[in-house]
């Protein structure tokens, strides 16, 4: 679908537009996506480009400003950071693969490598295992490279933002699900106090858990689901397992955060859950994401700074819980079933012994 008016505005007059199509809406109508085809000085010949224009819908009086728009607003912002100061000049294209940036002419423009090129297969609706490893290896080392970070400028919830036209960062809690920012999911949970009394007494302490644990800090993708996860071909770009490469784009929630949580969201969403079902294959997915990170982290010459297995099975059990939490108070989808399985066992141990 061919769009009528020229985006020729939105590119730096050096670039020139052969062809626009959209591709898509953003969420609640806040922009459009397009794909077009450009040539530049750097690459004389036409190629294809991704363009996500943000025109955020007004705001009036009989439509205020709301913490869900907020987010919205901000998350954009969130995600040019993540493109201008943070992908490239840290993730290596060969085992962490993320789009490319490229100057525009509007602020509330993105103008990104088509990753389609490289990386042309869509996640499936549920990933085969080989798939399933290849995106726990994408995220420990997307996880490593941020390992416990410095000098990154955070972003809090937004209604704590005073300026959200102007902010600048990443969020502080990374993630679109976190507690502060999902009071009227959480009324909901406590609305349904038979259905989930196994659950409510857990889910505030989980979630600060996950607020305010230091251990093995790192930066979240924060919306790790298969919609926004491309594969490679099988060849030529084969990784070191023999497998597929796959890689990862919409920056717009990434922010401070345990590794699990990434985890938590893939796992309970997107892989196939005959890939979960026994302690051994949990715990299996598990093992690899937690070597994958000693593995990066060792490369580099960065320490584990005390983060054990131990300490990942702890933080993995709150963040099962706090992702059941979400869905609990805003609907269950993904592999819901087990996660209320595995939050049911988890909350019921901690009954047992007395607390988290």
């Amino acid at each position: 679908m061919s769009s009528s008016k020229s985006l020729t505005p939105l590119l730096p007059p050096s670039y020139t537009l052969h062809t626009q199509t959209l591709l898509t809406s953003l969420w609640s109508n806040y922009g459009h996506i397009y794909r077009l085809t450009l040539t530049t000085p750097s690459n004389p010949a036409p190629a294809p480009y991704i363009l996500k224009h943000i025109r955020p819908p007004p705001v009036t009086s009989s439509c205020p400003t709301t913490e869900s728009h907020l987010r919205k607003l901000i998350s954009y912002r969130v995600e040019r950071y993540f493109y201008t100061n943070l992908s490239h000049p840290f993730l290596s294209p060969d085992t962490t693969k993320v789009a490319s940036r490229y100057d525009a002419a509007e602020e509330h423009t993105l103008l990104l490598e088509d990753l389609t090129r490289g990386f042309p297969l869509r996640a499936p609706h549920t990933l085969p295992l080989s798939k399933t490893h290849t995106v726990i290896r994408w995220l420990a080392g997307f996880h490593a490279t941020f390992w416990n970070h410095t000098d990154i400028p955070l972003i809090p919830p937004p209604s704590e933002v005073r300026e959200p036209d102007t902010a600048e960062g990443v969020w502080a809690q990374g993630g679109y699900w976190y507690l502060a920012t999902r009071s009227e999911e959480y009324a909901s949970l406590e609305d349904s106090q038979e259905e989930y009394t196994w659950l409510i007494p857990y889910a505030l302490p989980a979630a600060e858990k996950l607020k305010t644990e230091v251990l093995g800090r790192t930066l979240l993708h924060g919306d790790v689901k298969g919609a926004n996860i491309l594969f490679s071909e099988t060849a030529p770009r084969q990784d070191a397992q023999g497998g597929v490469k796959c890689a990862l784009y919409d920056f717009q929630y990434v922010g401070s955060g345990l590794g699990v949580v990434d985890l938590a969201y893939f796992l309970g969403t997107t892989v196939d859950e005959r890939d979960l079902r026994g302690d051994e294959k949990e715990e299996g997915l598990l093992r690899l994401y937690f070597e994958e990170v000693e593995s990066v982290l060792k490369e580099r010459g960065v320490g584990m700074g005390g983060y054990t297995w131990e300490a990942l099975v702890q933080q993995w059990e709150w963040a099962v819980v706090d992702w059941m939490r979400f869905m609990a108070g805003w609907g269950c989808w993904g592999n819901s079933e087990w996660v209320e399985r595995r939050a049911r066992e988890i909350c019921a141990r901690w009954g047992r012994e007395g607390g988290l």
